[in-house]
């Protein structure tokens, strides 16, 4: 049970992180260009 459980929450920890990747993968992509564009001006 506990090898089952640990390895549930594990899946969850990598799904959790593979959102906050992709999110941040958006972000950066979204306001690098914002950014080079202050820097120009």
């Amino acid at each position: 049970m506990s090898n089952e459980s640990s390895t549930g929450s594990k899946k969850k920890t990598l799904g959790i992180v593979g959102v906050v990747v992709t999110l941040f993968s958006v972000f950066w992509f979204a306001l690098r260009p914002r950014l080079k564009k202050h820097d120009d001006n």
